[in-house]
C-alpha cells in the first residue's frame, strides 16, 4: 500500500506541475547535501535535528533525520555552507566548509561522540573528494579557478574545455564552441543562473556579457544529466553568479594586452612583415553587500572592453602582368579595388597585410537577494551589455564587415519556497533581449555607378544605393584562384530576438515512509520571438573559373536575390517541455536515478505567412495556402511567377505536425562498493552508469530561411556558362526555358530554402560507465567509458536532386546534353532543404588524476581517446569538409570522421602558491620589506593537446563529375595508389600538390563521386601551453593589490590550420596553386601576454 500511496503522488505531480509551470531548457542550478548520523559504535542516530547555514548570507535551513539516520537538503544554491548537528545524549557537531557546486551531491556524514549537548565538537575531517551518490558526469570550475587560470580576453567559457571529455569543435564551423561525446558544437545548452543564455537562431551562446568577477560557478555536464535540464543532447554549460553577503566586499581591475610583448604571427613572420598592431583594455569591478542583515543582499558588476588588432591576411591577387591582360572596360573598374602585390608568389599568396577589428562594448549587471521569510527568498537579477564592433566577415577585399551588436539585455526573477527542508519549490521566469546586425565596411559604394554599359547607364542586376542604401556594397566575386572582391553572400542581416521563458521544479522527500525517495518535477514555457531581416546576395554573386575571364568580363556563373521591401520578416514560436525523476536511496552505498523528460520544440510562424516551403510530389507553395508556385515558360523575369491552385493545404508552419512524442528517459546508477577494501578503499570508490535520451533543439536559422522565397523574394542561379557582366545578375530573363545567354536545356533557374514537411526532432542517446576512486584524502583518479549514438540529425538535401541516366561532359550543368538527366522539378534550380537524416557514433574512453588544493597547491588532467564517426557533422559544414552529401541518395558513402573527430587530447591545469614568505610554508617568519619580495606568488597553467582534425580532399566546384549537382565530388587515387603521405614540416607542400600537378590524384570519372573518402585525411597536431603569474601584495586583514601576468602558448609553439584541400581539376589537371598548403595559424595563436592588475576589498 506504501508504494501503491507514493507511485500515485509521483504520476500526480507531473501533470500539477505542467499545469503550474511554466521552460526548462534551463537547468535547476542547485545542488544537494546529504549525510547519515552514526555514534561511536558505527550505529545510526534517528531523529538527529540538523541545521544547514549560508555561511556568506546567514540563511539557515534545519530538518531531523529519518529513522535511519538520514539527512538531505534540496535545492541548494551554489555557495559555501556549515552543518550544526545536535541529538540527545552527544556532543553538539559543526562541520565547516561543506562546498555546494551546480549537480553536486555533497556527503557530509556526521559521527556523534557522547557527552554534553551543550559541548560543541568541531569536525576536522575533509568533504569526501569523490560525490558517492551523483550520478552525473560534470565538471564544475570553481571560484578559485575562475580568478587564478589564465583566460584569454577573461571569456570564461574558454574553460569549458578544461572538462574531461571535451573537444574544441572544428574550424569553421558555424559554432565553434566545443563538443563532448560525439555531440555537434550546436548541441550544448548554455545557462545564466537556470535560465537560457542561448541564441536562437544559431544555437550557440549568447557569449556577450563580460561577468567573470560576478561569477560564482561555471559547470560543464558531459554525460548522463538529470532530467531537469533540456534542449540539447551534448554539454550542459552552467554560469552561476555571485550574490551578495553580510560583510562588504568588491574588486577594481585592469587587464590590458599590447602587441609589444606578443610574438609574431608565422605568416607574418615568414613574409618579412611586422607583427599586427594591438591594443586592448578590461576595466571594471564588482560591489556587494547587505541591505539588511541575513535578509537583504545586493551585487553590482561592471566590465569595459576596447579591443583594436589587426589581423594578418594573405592572398593571391594578380601581378603587373597580369593586371596588363584585362581588357574589359567594366572589369578595368573592378580591377582597381584588388591591391598591389607585396610579396614574391609563395604557397600560393603574393599579398600580406592586415585588417583592424575593433571592438568596444560594456557590460552592467545587478543583483539582488532578499528573504522574505525564512522559508521564502527571492532573487532579481539583470545584466544589460551595449557596444559595437568592426571586424573581417569574410576573405574578399576590403576585408571588413561591420556588426552593431545593439543593447543585449537578459533578466531575471527566481523565487523559491521551502514549506521544510525536505520540500522546495523553486520558480523562474526570465526576459532577454539580443539585437544584432551585420552589414559589409563598403556599404556606402554604389555598384550602379561602377557596373555601367558603354553609355554609362547601370548595368541590370546591380544595387543603385539612391533607391537601396542598406544594400550598396560590391557584389560577391570570386576568380578561381585568387582573393575575392566584396563581402559575403550573408551580408548586410540583422535581428532581434525576443525570449520570454518561465519555469518551475519542485524537489521533496517522498513522505509515507518513503524517505528513501528524493523526487523532482517540473515544467516549463518558452516563447521566441525574431524580427530579422537576411538581404545577403541582395548584392549578388559573380564568379570566374580563371583570370583570363575575368580580363575579358565572362563570367561563368552568378545568383541574385532581389524582393520588394527586402526580406524583414517576424517569426515566433512556443517551447513546452517537463519531467519527473526519482532518486532512490536502495542503500546507504546505492543510488538509483531514473525518471524521464518530454520537450515539444513547437514549429516557427511567420505573422504575414511571407514565405513558401517544398512539398514532395508538388512543388514550391505559399505558406498558409493551397497555391503551388509556377513559372509561365512564355513570360520574363517576375511577371513569369504564377501561383496555382492544388488540392493540398499548406499550414502557416509549413509543416504538416509538430513532433510530440519526445519522451527521454533517463537511468542513473551510483554504487559506493563496500567490499573488497584493499581494492575499492573501503568507502572510497564510486561506480556510475547511466543511460540518457535528449533531445536537440533546432536553430531557427534553418526553418525561418522560408522567408527568403517566392512568392515576394526571387532568388536565381545561373548554370556554369560564359555570361558577361551585363547577364551574370540580370532576372528579366526567361526563369526556365533557355534563352541568348543561359545554355541549352529546360531547367529552371530559381532557387529556394526549405524544410522538411515532416521534421522529425534530432536526438542522442548517450550511456557512460565511470569507476572514480579517492587516493588518501586529498587525491583521485577516474576512468570511464563514455558513448553516444545521434539519429535524425540536421543536413541539408537537395528537393531537385536529378535522377542521373548518363553523364558525358562534365563541364555541363543541369540537363543540357550530351548529359541525360532529369529533374523533378524542371522548373526549379536547387531545392535546399533542411532535413533530419544523419547518424553518429561515438565510443570514448576518459581518464582523469585530481588534487585537491592543499599545500597551496591543485591540479587536474585528463586524457581522452574517442572516435567520432558521421555521415555529416553539421548544416553548413567546415574548413575540413564540405556541407551537403556527394550523393543524397547514398548517403552510406559518407561515413567517416566528424569533422570535429580529435583521437587525441590531453589537458591539465593546476594552480600553486609558491610556498615562501608571510603566511606560507618556508621563510615564514620574514617580514618587511623582503617579506613582501619573496611572498604573495602564485603561478597557474592549462596544458592542451590534440591530434588533428579530419578533413577532405575535393575535385572541384566548378564541373559535376557525378552528374548529381552537389558540388562535393571527390578525386580518384592515382593508379596503384590506396593512400598519401601528409608532411606539415613544410607548409608550403603538404600532400605534394604544390607545383607538382598534383601525382596521387585524378580527377574523378564522369558519372562517379569519386574514391577518394570523406575526412580520409588528419589535420596538423595543436600544442599549447598557457601560464600564468601573480604577485599578491596584503593590504591590511581585508584588501589586497594583485599584479598578474597572463602567457598564452608561452612557448610560442606554430600550430598550423588545415590545408587548403580543394584540388579545381580541370582538363583532367588539378589548377588550384593552394592546393596542399597551410595560409593560416589555428586558433592557439602566436604567443600573446596579457597582464592585469586587481585590487579586492
Amino acid at each position: 500500500m506504501k508504494f501503491r500511496r507514493f507511485l500515485r503522488l509521483s504520476i500526480s505531480l507531473c501533470p500539477l506541475m505542467i499545469a503550474v509551470c511554466s521552460v526548462t531548457f534551463a537547468q535547476q542550478p542547485t545542488g544537494s547535501v546529504v549525510g547519515n548520523t552514526y555514534d561511536q559504535s558505527g550505529a545510526t542516530v534517528a531523529g538527529t535535528q540538523v541545521t544547514l547555514r549560508n555561511v556568506a548570507t546567514g540563511e539557515a535551513k534545519t530538518l531531523t533525520t529519518s529513522s535511519e539516520g538520514y539527512f538531505e537538503f534540496l535545492a541548494l544554491r551554489p555557495a559555501t555552507y556549515e552543518v550544526l548537528a545536535e541529538a540527545k545524549g552527544f556532543h553538539r557537531l559543526h562541520h565547516t566548509e561543506i562546498v555546494v557546486n551546480v549537480g553536486s551531491v555533497v556527503r557530509a556524514d556526521l559521527h556523534f561522540e557522547v557527552g554534553e549537548v551543550t559541548q560543541v565538537v568541531e569536525v576536522t575531517s575533509e568533504i569526501p573528494l569523490i560525490e558517492t551518490d551523483r550520478t552525473t558526469v560534470n565538471r564544475s570550475v570553481d571560484l578559485k579557478e575562475v580568478s587564478n587560470l589564465p583566460m584569454l580576453g577573461r571569456d570564461i567559457l574558454a574553460l569549458a574545455l578544461t572538462a574531461p571529455g571535451t573537444i574544441q569543435g572544428a574550424p569553421g564551423t558555424q559554432v565553434v564552441g566545443f563538443s563532448v561525446a560525439g555531440m555537434r558544437t550546436q548541441s550544448n545548452n548554455y545557462t545564466l543562473d537556470g535560465v537560457s543564455n542561448n541564441d536562437p537562431q544559431v544555437n550557440g551562446p549568447l557569449n556577450l556579457f563580460h561577468l567573470t568577477d560576478a561569477i560564482q560557478e561555471f559547470n560543464v555536464q558531459t554525460s548522463i544529466a538529470s532530467t531537469d535540464v533540456g534542449r540539447s543532447s551534448g554539454a550542459q554549460v552552467s554560469i552561476i553568479t555571485k550574490s551578495g553577503t553580510n560583510a562588504l566586499h568588491g574588486t577594481l581591475f585592469y587587464t590590458g594586452r599590447n602587441d609589444l610583448l606578443d610574438a609574431n604571427d608565422f605568416f607574418l613572420n615568414r613574409a618579412g612583415k611586422a607583427k599586427n598592431a594591438l591594443r586592448r583594455h578590461q576595466f571594471g569591478g564588482t560591489a556587494g553587500g547587505r541591505i539588511v542583515r541575513d535578509k537583504t543582499f545586493w551585487l553590482f558588476s561592471y566590465e569595459a572592453f576596447r579591443d583594436k588588432t589587426q589581423q594578418p591576411l594573405t592572398a593571391r591577387v594578380p601581378t603587373v602582368a597580369e593586371r596588363a591582360t584585362v581588357t574589359d572596360p567594366v572589369s578595368l573598374k573592378v580591377l582597381a579595388f584588388f591591391p598591389d602585390a607585396n610579396t614574391p608568389l609563395v604557397g600560393g599568396t603574393n599579398w600580406t597585410g592586415t585588417a583592424a577589428t575593433i571592438n568596444n562594448n560594456d557590460t552592467y549587471f545587478w543583483r539582488v537577494d532578499h528573504n522574505i521569510t525564512a522559508n521564502h527568498h527571492l532573487t532579481g537579477r539583470y545584466a544589460w551589455l551595449r557596444g559595437s564592433s568592426d571586424q573581417v566577415q569574410s576573405l574578399t577585399f576590403p576585408f571588413h564587415g561591420n556588426i552593431t551588436n545593439l543593447p543585449g539585455q537578459h533578466s531575471m526573477l527566481i523565487q523559491e519556497n521551502w514549506a521544510r527542508a525536505s520540500f522546495v519549490n523553486e520558480a523562474h521566469a526570465a526576459f532577454s533581449r539580443n539585437r544584432t546586425k551585420f552589414a559589409p565596411s563598403d556599404v556606402s559604394l554604389n555598384p550602379a555607378s561602377i557596373f555601367t554599359d558603354a553609355s554609362g547607364n547601370p548595368l541590370p542586376g546591380y544595387v543603385d544605393t539612391k533607391v537601396d542604401p542598406l544594400d550598396g556594397g560590391l557584389p560577391n566575386i570570386s576568380i578561381t584562384g585568387f582573393g575575392g572582391l566584396g563581402a559575403g553572400t550573408n551580408m548586410p542581416q540583422g535581428r532581434a530576438t525576443n525570449t520570454i521563458e518561465a519555469y518551475d521544479n519542485l524537489s521533496l522527500i517522498a513522505p509515507h515512509g518513503w524517505s528513501r525517495h528524493t523526487l523532482k518535477v517540473g515544467g516549463g514555457l518558452r516563447h521566441e520571438q525574431t524580427n530579422r531581416f537576411l538581404n545577403g546576395n541582395y548584392r549578388g554573386a559573380i564568379s570566374f573559373p580563371s583570370f583570363a575571364r575575368f580580363a575579358t568580363g565572362q563570367p561563368q556563373r552568378g545568383s541574385l536575390r532581389t524582393g520588394p521591401g527586402g526580406t524583414f520578416r517576424t517569426w515566433s514560436r512556443y517551447v513546452w517541455s517537463y519531467y519527473a525523476q526519482d532518486s532512490f536511496k536502495a542503500k546507504k552505498n546505492l543510488t538509483i536515478n531514473y525518471g524521464f523528460r518530454w520537450e515539444y520544440f513547437g514549429q516557427s510562424r511567420e505573422k504575414l505567412d511571407r514565405g513558401s516551403n517544398f512539398v514532395p510530389g508538388i512543388g514550391m507553395m505559399a505558406l498558409n495556402s493551397n497555391l503551388r508556385i509556377d513559372i509561365d515558360p512564355t513570360k520574363l523575369g517576375r511577371d513569369a511567377i504564377t501561383l496555382t491552385p492544388v488540392n493540398f493545404f499548406l499550414p502557416r508552419s509549413g509543416q504538416l505536425s509538430g513532433d510530440y512524442n519526445n519522451y527521454a528517459p533517463l537511468l542513473g546508477i551510483a554504487w559506493n562498493p563496500k567490499i573488497l577494501p584493499w581494492l575499492f578503499g573501503d568507502g572510497k570508490t564510486v561506480i556510475r552508469t547511466g543511460f540518457r535520451a535528449s533531445f536537440d533543439d533546432i536553430f531557427a536559422n534553418i526553418p525561418v530561411n522560408m522567408g527568403l522565397n517566392l512568392p515576394l523574394v526571387l532568388s536565381t542561379t545561373l548554370p556554369t556558362s560564359t555570361y558577361t557582366w551585363g547577364t551574370a545578375l540580370n532576372q528579366n530573363r526567361s526563369l526556365f526555358a533557355a534563352d541568348g545567354t543561359v545554355p541549352g536545356g529546360s531547367r529552371g533557374i530559381i532557387t529556394f530554402n526549405a524544410w522538411d514537411l515532416n521534421a522529425r526532432t534530432a536526438y542522442a542517446m548517450n550511456y557512460a560507465l565511470e569507476v572514480e576512486r579517492q587516493l588518501g584524502t586529498n587525491y583521485s583518479i577516474g576512468i570511464s567509458y563514455v558513448g553516444s549514438q545521434g539519429r535524425k540529425l540536421g543536413t541539408f538535401l537537395d528537393g531537385n536532386e536529378p535522377t542521373v541516366t548518363a553523364v558525358v561532359d562534365p563541364t555541363r550543368r543541369g540537363d543540357q546534353t550530351p548529359n541525360q538527366r532529369t529533374f523533378p522539378f524542371q522548373q526549379y534550380a536547387g531545392i535546399f532543404q533542411g532535413a533530419f537524416v544523419s547518424n553518429s557514433t561515438y565510443n570514448g574512453l576518459v581518464a582523469t588524476f585530481h588534487k585537491r588544493a592543499v599545500h597551496g597547491i591543485s591540479y587536474t588532467a585528463s586524457y581522452t581517446f574517442g572516435r567520432s564517426l558521421d555521415d555529416n557533422s553539421s548544416f553548413f559544414g567546415s574548413d575540413g569538409e564540405f556541407g551537403s552529401y556527394a550523393d543524397p541518395r547514398n548517403r552510406g558513402v559518407e561515413r567517416g570522421r566528424s569533422s570535429f573527430d580529435v583521437t587525441h587530447r590531453v589537458v591539465a591545469t593546476y594552480i600553486y602558491e609558491l610556498p615562501f614568505g608571510p603566511h606560507r610554508r618556508w621563510l615564514n617568519g620574514v617580514h618587511g620589506p623582503l617579506g613582501h619580495v619573496i611572498g604573495g606568488w602564485d603561478t597557474s597553467g592549462i596544458f592542451n593537446y590534440r591530434s588533428g582534425f579530419p578533413f577532405t580532399i575535393l575535385a572541384g566546384t566548378a564541373f559535376d563529375y557525378s552528374g548529381l549537382n552537389q558540388f562535393a565530388d571527390r578525386p580518384n587515387f592515382a593508379p596503384g595508389v590506396t593512400d598519401i603521405t601528409i608532411d606539415y614540416s613544410d607548409p608550403n607542400n603538404v600532400f605534394n600538390c604544390h607545383n607538382t600537378g598534383c601525382p596521387l590524384f585524378t580527377q574523378p570519372v564522369a558519372g562517379t563521386i569519386g574514391n577518394v573518402g570523406r575526412n580520409r585525411f588528419t589535420g596538423p597536431t595543436l600544442t599549447n601551453m598557457d601560464f600564468a603569474v601573480m604577485k599578491n601584495f596584503p593590504l591590511g586583514e581585508t584588501h589586497r593589490f594583485q599584479f598578474r601576468m597572463d602567457f598564452f602558448n608561452i612557448f610560442n609553439k606554430v600550430n598550423f590550420n588545415l590545408p587548403s584541400s580543394n584540388l579545381q581539376f580541370s582538363g583532367g589537371v588539378p589548377t588550384s596553386s593552394t592546393a596542399g598548403t597551410i595560409t593560416s595559424d589555428s586558433n592557439a595563436n602566436p604567443r600573446l601576454i596579457q597582464f592585469g592588475l586587481r585590487l579586492d576589498w
